[in-house]
Protein backbone atom coordinates (compact mmCIF):
# COMPACT_ATOMS: atom_id res chain seq x y z
CA UNK A 1 0.00 0.00 0.00
CA UNK A 2 1.32 3.47 -1.08
CA UNK A 3 1.74 6.12 1.78
CA UNK A 4 -0.69 8.84 2.16
CA UNK A 5 -0.75 12.34 3.48
CA UNK A 6 -3.90 12.69 5.13
CA UNK A 7 -5.01 16.45 6.02
CA UNK A 8 -8.37 16.09 8.00
CA UNK A 9 -10.84 18.94 8.18
CA UNK A 10 -13.25 19.31 10.94
CA UNK A 11 -15.39 21.68 11.87
CA UNK A 12 -13.95 23.46 15.63
CA UNK A 13 -14.80 22.40 19.18
CA UNK A 14 -14.96 24.15 22.39
CA UNK A 15 -11.38 22.89 23.89
CA UNK A 16 -9.91 21.74 20.73
CA UNK A 17 -6.86 23.44 18.68
CA UNK A 18 -7.92 24.90 15.40
CA UNK A 19 -4.46 22.77 13.99
CA UNK A 20 -2.40 19.88 15.43
CA UNK A 21 -0.40 16.87 14.22
CA UNK A 22 -1.67 13.50 15.12
CA UNK A 23 1.40 11.48 14.38
CA UNK A 24 1.11 11.69 10.59
CA UNK A 25 -2.04 13.00 10.15
CA UNK A 26 -2.80 16.99 10.02
CA UNK A 27 -5.88 17.68 11.67
CA UNK A 28 -7.33 21.48 11.11
CA UNK A 29 -10.70 22.46 12.68
CA UNK A 30 -12.76 25.80 11.07
CA UNK A 31 -14.82 28.37 12.86
CA UNK A 32 -18.07 28.71 11.96
CA UNK A 33 -19.11 31.04 14.66
CA UNK A 34 -17.49 34.17 16.76
CA UNK A 35 -16.40 33.11 19.48
CA UNK A 36 -15.25 30.74 19.40
CA UNK A 37 -16.48 29.32 23.05
CA UNK A 38 -20.31 30.44 21.80
CA UNK A 39 -20.18 27.32 18.90
CA UNK A 40 -23.18 25.00 20.26
CA UNK A 41 -23.22 22.45 17.04
CA UNK A 42 -19.92 20.28 17.75
CA UNK A 43 -19.04 18.26 20.96
CA UNK A 44 -21.67 16.47 23.37
CA UNK A 45 -24.06 14.45 21.52
CA UNK A 46 -22.99 15.49 18.03
CA UNK A 47 -24.33 17.74 15.37
CA UNK A 48 -27.68 16.27 14.78
CA UNK A 49 -28.87 16.21 18.15
CA UNK A 50 -27.77 19.89 18.52
CA UNK A 51 -30.03 21.34 15.91
CA UNK A 52 -32.73 19.81 17.87
CA UNK A 53 -32.01 22.37 20.31
CA UNK A 54 -32.87 26.27 20.87
CA UNK A 55 -33.30 28.93 18.26
CA UNK A 56 -29.16 30.42 18.31
CA UNK A 57 -28.09 26.37 17.79
CA UNK A 58 -29.92 25.67 15.09
CA UNK A 59 -29.29 29.36 13.75
CA UNK A 60 -25.24 28.05 13.80
CA UNK A 61 -25.96 25.22 11.02
CA UNK A 62 -25.56 26.93 7.58
CA UNK A 63 -22.83 29.09 9.03
CA UNK A 64 -20.74 25.60 9.46
CA UNK A 65 -21.66 24.70 6.40
CA UNK A 66 -20.62 27.82 4.62
CA UNK A 67 -17.23 27.34 6.36
CA UNK A 68 -16.51 24.04 5.51
CA UNK A 69 -16.78 25.05 2.05
CA UNK A 70 -14.87 27.83 2.17
CA UNK A 71 -12.21 25.84 4.14
CA UNK A 72 -11.36 23.16 1.06
CA UNK A 73 -10.35 25.04 -1.60
CA UNK A 74 -7.79 26.69 1.56
CA UNK A 75 -6.44 23.15 2.30
CA UNK A 76 -6.56 22.23 -1.70
CA UNK A 77 -3.72 25.23 -2.49
CA UNK A 78 -2.06 25.04 0.76
CA UNK A 79 -1.09 21.13 0.75
CA UNK A 80 -1.64 20.27 -2.83
CA UNK A 81 -4.23 17.61 -2.25
CA UNK A 82 -4.77 14.91 -5.09
CA UNK A 83 -8.13 13.45 -3.22
CA UNK A 84 -11.63 14.59 -1.18
CA UNK A 85 -12.79 11.69 0.99
CA UNK A 86 -15.78 13.12 2.16
CA UNK A 87 -17.78 11.44 5.24
CA UNK A 88 -21.60 11.66 5.95
CA UNK A 89 -23.18 13.14 1.92
CA UNK A 90 -24.58 15.80 4.00
CA UNK A 91 -22.84 18.14 4.41
CA UNK A 92 -19.76 17.00 3.64
CA UNK A 93 -20.27 15.59 0.40
CA UNK A 94 -22.27 18.28 -0.80
CA UNK A 95 -19.57 20.98 -0.03
CA UNK A 96 -17.08 18.53 -1.65
CA UNK A 97 -19.38 17.85 -4.56
CA UNK A 98 -19.38 21.18 -5.13
CA UNK A 99 -15.50 21.95 -4.90
CA UNK A 100 -15.26 18.99 -7.19
CA UNK A 101 -16.87 20.97 -9.84
CA UNK A 102 -15.16 23.91 -9.44
CA UNK A 103 -11.54 22.23 -9.08
CA UNK A 104 -11.75 18.94 -10.84
CA UNK A 105 -10.49 16.82 -7.30
CA UNK A 106 -11.47 13.76 -7.43
CA UNK A 107 -14.03 13.15 -4.68
CA UNK A 108 -14.78 9.94 -2.71
CA UNK A 109 -17.88 9.85 -0.40
CA UNK A 110 -18.33 7.71 2.29
CA UNK A 111 -21.91 7.24 3.92
CA UNK A 112 -22.47 5.84 7.57
CA UNK A 113 -26.16 5.25 7.71
CA UNK A 114 -27.53 8.86 9.62
CA UNK A 115 -26.48 10.78 6.08
CA UNK A 116 -28.49 8.35 4.29
CA UNK A 117 -31.64 8.40 6.37
CA UNK A 118 -31.82 12.28 6.35
CA UNK A 119 -31.91 12.93 2.81
CA UNK A 120 -34.47 9.95 2.23
CA UNK A 121 -37.05 12.26 5.02
CA UNK A 122 -35.58 15.52 3.35
CA UNK A 123 -38.43 16.97 0.70
CA UNK A 124 -35.39 17.26 -2.08
CA UNK A 125 -33.19 14.68 -0.90
CA UNK A 126 -33.57 12.25 -3.97
CA UNK A 127 -32.37 15.61 -6.09
CA UNK A 128 -29.62 16.18 -3.81
CA UNK A 129 -27.88 13.03 -3.29
CA UNK A 130 -28.15 12.90 -7.58
CA UNK A 131 -26.42 15.72 -7.39
CA UNK A 132 -23.95 14.80 -4.65
CA UNK A 133 -23.37 11.40 -6.29
CA UNK A 134 -23.01 12.40 -9.45
CA UNK A 135 -20.37 14.72 -8.76
CA UNK A 136 -18.51 11.57 -6.68
CA UNK A 137 -15.72 9.44 -8.41
CA UNK A 138 -16.57 6.46 -5.78
CA UNK A 139 -18.83 6.03 -3.47
CA UNK A 140 -17.88 4.11 -0.69
CA UNK A 141 -20.95 2.82 2.07
CA UNK A 142 -20.39 1.28 5.16
CA UNK A 143 -22.60 -1.28 4.12
CA UNK A 144 -24.32 -2.99 1.03
CA UNK A 145 -27.91 -2.24 3.00
CA UNK A 146 -26.40 1.48 2.36
CA UNK A 147 -25.92 0.92 -0.96
CA UNK A 148 -29.40 -0.78 -1.46
CA UNK A 149 -30.74 2.11 0.15
CA UNK A 150 -28.92 4.90 -1.96
CA UNK A 151 -29.65 2.93 -5.06
CA UNK A 152 -33.77 3.23 -4.52
CA UNK A 153 -33.02 6.76 -3.09
CA UNK A 154 -31.62 7.89 -6.55
CA UNK A 155 -33.09 5.54 -9.14
CA UNK A 156 -30.15 3.70 -10.60
CA UNK A 157 -27.04 1.83 -9.25
CA UNK A 158 -24.55 3.71 -8.32
CA UNK A 159 -21.08 2.75 -8.85
CA UNK A 160 -19.86 1.71 -5.38
CA UNK A 161 -17.53 -0.46 -3.37
CA UNK A 162 -18.41 -1.35 -0.01
CA UNK A 163 -16.10 -0.79 3.05
CA UNK A 164 -17.17 -1.48 6.51
CA UNK A 165 -15.80 -0.02 9.74
CA UNK A 166 -12.64 -1.81 10.67
CA UNK A 167 -11.54 -2.91 14.15
CA UNK A 168 -8.04 -2.82 15.77
CA UNK A 169 -7.56 -6.57 16.47
CA UNK A 170 -4.80 -5.65 18.77
CA UNK A 171 -6.59 -4.12 21.07
CA UNK A 172 -9.21 -6.76 21.02
CA UNK A 173 -7.79 -10.26 21.67
CA UNK A 174 -9.97 -13.65 22.13
CA UNK A 175 -9.51 -14.68 25.87
CA UNK A 176 -11.23 -18.07 26.85
CA UNK A 177 -14.64 -17.56 28.06
CA UNK A 178 -15.86 -18.70 31.67
CA UNK A 179 -18.10 -21.13 31.51
CA UNK A 180 -19.99 -19.90 34.68
CA UNK A 181 -20.17 -16.86 32.41
CA UNK A 182 -23.91 -16.13 32.08
CA UNK A 183 -23.17 -12.22 31.24
CA UNK A 184 -25.19 -10.71 28.56
CA UNK A 185 -23.08 -7.22 27.28
CA UNK A 186 -24.30 -4.19 25.06
CA UNK A 187 -22.51 -1.78 24.34
CA UNK A 188 -23.60 1.34 22.59
CA UNK A 189 -25.57 5.25 22.81
CA UNK A 190 -28.90 4.97 24.30
CA UNK A 191 -30.78 5.90 21.36
CA UNK A 192 -33.86 4.45 19.81
CA UNK A 193 -32.18 2.90 16.62
CA UNK A 194 -29.56 0.95 19.54
CA UNK A 195 -33.05 -1.17 20.08
CA UNK A 196 -32.56 -1.77 23.71
CA UNK A 197 -36.41 -1.49 24.57
CA UNK A 198 -36.37 -5.09 22.72
CA UNK A 199 -33.41 -6.41 24.54
CA UNK A 200 -35.05 -5.60 27.99
CA UNK A 201 -38.04 -7.23 26.80
CA UNK A 202 -35.99 -10.36 25.79
CA UNK A 203 -34.14 -10.63 29.14
CA UNK A 204 -37.60 -10.33 30.95
CA UNK A 205 -38.61 -13.31 29.03
CA UNK A 206 -35.62 -15.23 29.63
CA UNK A 207 -35.86 -14.33 33.87
CA UNK A 208 -39.35 -15.87 33.69
CA UNK A 209 -38.31 -18.86 31.75
CA UNK A 210 -35.91 -19.38 34.95
CA UNK A 211 -32.55 -18.53 32.13
CA UNK A 212 -30.10 -17.61 34.81
CA UNK A 213 -28.70 -14.21 32.79
CA UNK A 214 -27.08 -11.06 33.70
CA UNK A 215 -27.35 -8.02 31.46
CA UNK A 216 -24.44 -5.49 31.47
CA UNK A 217 -25.45 -2.17 29.40
CA UNK A 218 -22.17 -0.09 28.63
CA UNK A 219 -23.19 2.96 27.70
CA UNK A 220 -25.40 6.71 28.15
CA UNK A 221 -27.79 8.54 26.17
CA UNK A 222 -31.22 10.38 25.90
CA UNK A 223 -33.13 7.39 26.50
CA UNK A 224 -31.23 6.64 29.68
CA UNK A 225 -34.15 7.61 31.92
CA UNK A 226 -36.41 5.84 29.71
CA UNK A 227 -34.03 2.75 30.31
CA UNK A 228 -34.17 2.77 33.87
CA UNK A 229 -38.06 2.91 33.99
CA UNK A 230 -38.14 -0.16 31.80
CA UNK A 231 -35.86 -2.01 33.89
CA UNK A 232 -38.03 -1.40 37.06
CA UNK A 233 -41.65 -1.78 35.24
CA UNK A 234 -40.02 -5.30 33.79
CA UNK A 235 -38.84 -6.46 37.37
CA UNK A 236 -35.12 -6.26 36.09
CA UNK A 237 -33.41 -4.44 39.10
CA UNK A 238 -31.38 -7.32 40.12
CA UNK A 239 -30.79 -8.56 36.66
CA UNK A 240 -29.69 -5.19 34.60
CA UNK A 241 -26.95 -3.22 35.32
CA UNK A 242 -26.37 0.23 34.10
CA UNK A 243 -22.18 0.52 33.95
CA UNK A 244 -22.78 3.95 32.09
CA UNK A 245 -19.60 4.43 29.91
CA UNK A 246 -16.22 3.11 30.11
CA UNK A 247 -12.91 4.32 29.06
CA UNK A 248 -12.19 2.73 25.73
CA UNK A 249 -8.32 1.51 27.35
CA UNK A 250 -11.25 -0.28 29.37
CA UNK A 251 -13.74 -1.96 27.03
CA UNK A 252 -11.42 -5.21 25.77
CA UNK A 253 -11.27 -6.86 29.13
CA UNK A 254 -15.42 -5.59 29.32
CA UNK A 255 -16.14 -8.00 26.26
CA UNK A 256 -13.67 -10.83 27.71
CA UNK A 257 -16.29 -11.28 30.80
CA UNK A 258 -19.09 -12.08 28.12
CA UNK A 259 -20.47 -14.89 27.31
CA UNK A 260 -23.13 -13.09 24.60
CA UNK A 261 -22.61 -9.67 23.34
CA UNK A 262 -26.26 -8.43 21.81
CA UNK A 263 -26.59 -5.92 19.12
CA UNK A 264 -30.28 -5.74 19.38
CA UNK A 265 -30.16 -2.70 16.89
CA UNK A 266 -33.63 -1.35 14.67
CA UNK A 267 -34.50 0.78 11.82
CA UNK A 268 -36.31 3.70 13.78
CA UNK A 269 -39.30 5.71 13.06
CA UNK A 270 -37.44 8.67 11.85
CA UNK A 271 -35.88 5.91 9.18
CA UNK A 272 -31.99 5.90 11.05
CA UNK A 273 -30.26 2.71 11.40
CA UNK A 274 -26.86 1.68 12.03
CA UNK A 275 -24.39 2.26 9.69
CA UNK A 276 -21.77 -1.06 10.38
CA UNK A 277 -21.97 -1.28 14.38
CA UNK A 278 -18.38 -0.84 15.93
CA UNK A 279 -19.18 -2.77 18.50
CA UNK A 280 -20.36 -5.73 16.47
CA UNK A 281 -16.62 -5.84 15.00
CA UNK A 282 -15.19 -5.52 18.39
CA UNK A 283 -17.02 -8.30 19.76
CA UNK A 284 -15.99 -10.35 16.73
CA UNK A 285 -12.73 -9.80 17.08
CA UNK A 286 -12.75 -10.49 20.97
CA UNK A 287 -14.18 -13.63 20.10
CA UNK A 288 -17.38 -13.66 21.40
CA UNK A 289 -20.30 -14.85 20.52
CA UNK A 290 -22.94 -12.20 19.27
CA UNK A 291 -26.69 -12.00 18.49
CA UNK A 292 -27.55 -9.25 16.77
CA UNK A 293 -30.69 -8.03 14.86
CA UNK A 294 -30.76 -8.93 10.85
CA UNK A 295 -30.59 -5.25 9.78
CA UNK A 296 -28.58 -3.00 8.07
CA UNK A 297 -24.87 -3.86 7.86
CA UNK A 298 -24.78 -6.47 10.12
CA UNK A 299 -25.87 -9.35 7.88
CA UNK A 300 -22.52 -8.23 6.04
CA UNK A 301 -20.17 -9.80 8.61
CA UNK A 302 -22.37 -11.98 10.66
CA UNK A 303 -23.08 -15.61 8.90
CA UNK A 304 -26.43 -16.79 11.24
CA UNK A 305 -24.95 -19.92 12.78
CA UNK A 306 -21.41 -20.01 11.78
CA UNK A 307 -19.68 -16.82 13.60
CA UNK A 308 -22.59 -15.71 15.52
CA UNK A 309 -26.56 -15.74 15.34
CA UNK A 310 -29.23 -13.41 13.65
CA UNK A 311 -33.03 -12.27 14.82
CA UNK A 312 -35.32 -10.28 13.38
CA UNK A 313 -35.27 -6.82 14.29
CA UNK A 314 -38.24 -5.63 16.68
CA UNK A 315 -39.08 -9.14 18.20
CA UNK A 316 -38.58 -9.78 22.19
CA UNK A 317 -39.61 -13.88 21.71
CA UNK A 318 -36.94 -14.50 19.05
CA UNK A 319 -34.35 -12.72 20.76
CA UNK A 320 -34.96 -14.56 23.70
CA UNK A 321 -34.54 -17.66 22.06
CA UNK A 322 -31.33 -16.43 20.83
CA UNK A 323 -29.85 -15.63 23.82
CA UNK A 324 -30.99 -18.27 25.29
CA UNK A 325 -29.19 -20.66 22.95
CA UNK A 326 -26.35 -18.75 23.15
CA UNK A 327 -25.92 -19.11 26.80
CA UNK A 328 -26.38 -22.59 26.95
CA UNK A 329 -24.62 -23.78 23.97
CA UNK A 330 -21.33 -26.35 24.79
CA UNK A 331 -18.05 -25.37 25.20
CA UNK A 332 -16.94 -27.15 21.86
CA UNK A 333 -19.49 -24.93 20.06
CA UNK A 334 -18.74 -21.42 21.93
CA UNK A 335 -15.19 -21.92 20.92
CA UNK A 336 -16.05 -22.94 17.22
CA UNK A 337 -18.64 -19.89 16.94
CA UNK A 338 -15.80 -17.41 18.69
CA UNK A 339 -12.91 -18.63 16.38
CA UNK A 340 -15.20 -17.85 13.56
CA UNK A 341 -15.80 -14.16 14.67
CA UNK A 342 -12.14 -13.67 15.08
CA UNK A 343 -11.90 -15.02 11.87
CA UNK A 344 -14.26 -13.00 10.49
CA UNK A 345 -12.70 -9.91 12.18
CA UNK A 346 -9.64 -10.03 11.04
CA UNK A 347 -10.85 -9.41 7.60
CA UNK A 348 -12.16 -6.25 8.35
CA UNK A 349 -9.06 -4.70 10.68
CA UNK A 350 -8.08 -1.25 10.29
CA UNK A 351 -5.44 -2.03 8.35
CA UNK A 352 -7.50 -4.02 5.44
CA UNK A 353 -9.58 -1.24 5.43
CA UNK A 354 -6.86 1.17 4.67
CA UNK A 355 -5.20 -0.92 1.79
CA UNK A 356 -8.84 -0.99 0.36
CA UNK A 357 -9.27 3.14 0.39
CA UNK A 358 -5.52 3.34 -0.98
CA UNK A 359 -6.75 1.29 -3.84
CA UNK A 360 -9.89 3.11 -4.41
CA UNK A 361 -7.93 6.79 -3.95
CA UNK A 362 -4.97 4.84 -6.86
CA UNK A 363 -8.06 4.09 -8.93
CA UNK A 364 -9.90 7.80 -8.95
CA UNK A 365 -6.27 9.36 -8.87
CA UNK A 366 -5.06 7.75 -12.29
Amino acid sequence: MRHCNVVVLAPSSPGALDEERWGEVTVVRHRYFAPKSAQRLTGGEGVLASLRGDPLTRLQAPLLVGSQLAAIPRLLRRYAIDIVNSHWLVPQGLNAALVRTATRTPHVATAHAADVALLQRARLGRHLARFILDRTDMFLPVSSYLARSVDALVGHRVRHRVVPMGVSAERFQPKPPDPASRMILFVGKLVPKKGLRYLLEAVALLVERGVRAHLVIVGGGPLEPDVRADVTRLGLDATVELAGWVKNTELPAVYARAAVVCVPSIIDERGETEGMPVVVQEALASGRVVVASEVSGIPDVIDDGRNGFLVPPRDPAALAAALERALLISPQVRAAVGSAARETALSHTWERVAERYAEVFDEVSR
